[in-house]
């Protein structure tokens, strides 16, 4: 796992070795065991490396290929590089190391932008051609590892964070309204915007080619096929299919040359990583959770529970959500504003873990391809709920508007009663969309400024769903649902906040559930294994019903949120994105936190002062 980085000059001009240094520098926490750069005139690659596999200098990037016409600079695991490897070396390729980064060059000198559908793994590369003069760049299917871009009409600069991008110069910080949009919305942006005019995401499962300043972008993996046809073997067969697919990802990514254990949060995800892991070897292995003491939030118990049957050598530890030194922190780590309260615990995690291992696994992933979330529940009670009048649901709607949200329940069920209901006057794929909304159109025009609202003007976040809803038309509604799933809230909040944590620790966390063979055969299932009776990950729970306690079959989706209740928000000044009245704006602890975090990155692009005095207890003031 490392930090990528790289400058094209347009113009011909040689890159500065200084800029690339500090990109370098800029995402030093994601690789502290080697820096690199490779310079040839008007192009420049950077590379900070996190040893995981080949901890030799055999492994060091960037790495120039066999023939000498590519080189390399990678982010990420292949985890198939041992067969592959073999594959190559039966059409003669030599090879000087035992990295993956070496296989994964030499596959590209062999079977050029094709070689990525044989690659499983997560990975965000570059490899500039020196023959052509062609920069080459990709993310793997699901998004897991991020590749940022500023492209003008002088340079071309890419880094794995925009922290690095920023770092490079000649990039500016104009804020672009669409992203902050989206955010007031979501809480997230989606790619692939970001919080900067200038700078880009490059989408999941998608290549791009720089040639001759022109920038074209393809995708390489279609997510809707394997949706498209389904299995017709027993329940028996399907439930054995499965597990022996998981049982495979899971295997692969235990595959490191330094330790590793796994996360343990006492539900069915992690529990089921962790019994895998255990089927495979009697080698003592850690497990990691994070204690809170509101019992509403806290799930340590669980994971007790299971890491003594299992007998792992598990880790807790009790953290306070309300340290007023994280906020910034998490600004610093993010770069954007980014309002998944989940994102605190997550950052403690990692951090306990990094104590002890380099390489942890999650169970990441599994709500999106099996249907986990409490969202699917709701999206069952919809058919029901449009029977009332459209005038009674719009009523109903307008009144939960106006309810706040316990302060004492982690995700309570007033607060999923008011975004149902608020989300009720919406079609069932508009409905589905908005059960996590954090401001409404009405709300945002009050919180955005004049000038922002103009600039945003015509755009609607909700689009980018209406538009992967329509591609997926063809589907069962709960197919379409996991499809919009995977491409927005998974690519842009669930593996952006798990990215970002944990390599802030410089620690690299593997999803199986997030193996492509494994997501491909879960999306020809029926829908069935996936919900039914109100339960979520169907399949998952029959698989496991010999390896882990029942108490973890039975329980229902928890969720890894935060306590953040009392968040007190006082904006004093007009700083061009958000009004006075954003203030009044707040009636839950998640709108709350959300307008929180965007203070805190306006304060530090305006460098002014922000006073925080924990989350729980105190205020923010810009």
């Amino acid at each position: 796992m490392c930090g990528i980085a790289g400058i094209v000059d347009l113009k011909g001009y040689s890159v500065d070795a200084t800029r690339l240094d500090r990109m370098n520098r800029a995402q030093r926490h994601r690789g502290p065991d080697g820096n690199g750069i490779w310079r040839n005139g008007s192009v420049g690659l950077a590379h900070c490396r996190l040893s995981i596999i080949d901890l030799t200098e055999s492994g060091a990037q960037p790495m120039t290929s066999h023939s000498g016409r590519f080189i390399v600079t990678f982010n990420g695991e292949i985890y198939n590089f041992a067969s592959l490897r073999s594959e190559l070396e039966r059409h003669g390729i030599l090879f000087r190391g035992t990295s993956d980064t070496e296989v994964l060059l030499e596959a590209h000198e062999l079977w050029g932008p094709s070689c990525l559908s044989r690659l499983e793994g997560m990975f965000a590369l570059a490899i500039y051609d020196t023959v052509s003069s062609e920069l080459f760049l990709a993310r793997d299917r699901f998004g897991k590892k991020p590749l940022h871009y500023a492209h003008s009409g002088t340079e071309f600069i890419f880094a794995s964070e925009i922290k690095g991008v920023l770092a490079a110069g000649n990039v500016s910080g104009n804020w672009d309204a669409c992203a902050v949009s989206d955010y007031l919305s979501l809480g997230y942006i989606l790619t692939p915007r970001t919080i900067y005019e200038q700078i880009r995401r490059l989408p999941a499962g998608c290549y791009a080619i720089l040639r001759d300043g022109r920038l074209s972008i393809a995708s390489y993996w279609a997510l809707l096929s394997t949706f498209q046809s389904k299995v017709s073997l027993s329940e028996a067969d399907r439930t054995s299919e499965f597990l022996a697919k998981f049982d495979e990802a899971v295997d692969c990514r235990r595959v490191a040359d330094v330790p590793l254990g796994s996360f343990l949060s006492g539900g069915i995800d992690s529990s089921s990583v962790v019994a895998s892991m255990r089927s495979k070897t009697t080698d003592p292995f850690y497990t990691f959770s994070i204690a809170f003491d509101n019992p509403s939030y806290d799930e340590s118990t669980y994971a007790r529970e299971v890491a003594v049957q299992l007998g792992t050598r598990h880790i807790d530890q009790t953290v306070d959500p309300c340290d007023p030194a994280l906020p910034s922190q998490l600004v610093d780590v993010f770069d954007e504003p980014f309002a998944d309260t989940s994102a605190i615990p997550m950052w403690h995690l990692a951090r306990l873990a990094r104590r002890y291992v380099t390489v942890a696994l999650s169970g990441d992933g599994a709500d999106e391809i099996l249907a986990g979330y409490s969202t699917y529940k709701a999206d069952s009670l919809f058919g029901t709920y449009r029977l009332a009048p459209q005038s009674v649901r719009g009523l109903l709607g307008a009144w939960a508007l106006k309810l706040g949200h316990s302060a004492h329940h982690k995700v309570g069920y007033d607060y999923r009663l008011r975004q149902f209901l608020i989300a009720g006057v919406s079609d069932a794929r508009d409905a589905h969309s908005r059960w996590r909304e954090l401001f409404p159109s009405e709300a945002k025009d009050r919180i955005m400024t004049r000038e922002m609202q103009r600039k945003a003007k015509g755009y609607d976040p909700y689009d980018t769903f209406r538009s992967y809803f329509r591609e997926a038309r063809d589907l069962d509604f709960l197919d379409a649902c996991l499809y919009v799933d995977t491409k927005t809230w998974l690519q842009d909040d669930i593996l952006v906040k798990v990215d970002r944590t944990t390599m802030a620790h410089s620690l690299e966390a593997r999803a199986p559930f997030l193996d492509s063979r494994l997501v491909s055969w879960a999306s020809s299932l029926p829908t069935a294994d996936k919900y039914a009776r109100g339960l979520g990950k169907v399949i998952l729970r029959r698989s496991m019903e010999a390896r882990v306690p029942k108490f973890v079959i039975d329980r229902s989706k928890s969720g890894f949120n935060a306590p953040t209740e009392g968040i007190a928000l006082d904006i004093h000044r007009d700083n061009g994105v958000i009004t006075h009245e954003a203030n009044g704006e707040c009636r839950t602890e998640f709108q709350r936190y959300c307008l929180v975090v965007l203070a805190l990155h306006l304060a530090k692009l305006c460098g002014s002062s922000v006073r925080t005095e924990g989350l729980c207890a105190g205020g923010v003031c810009s």
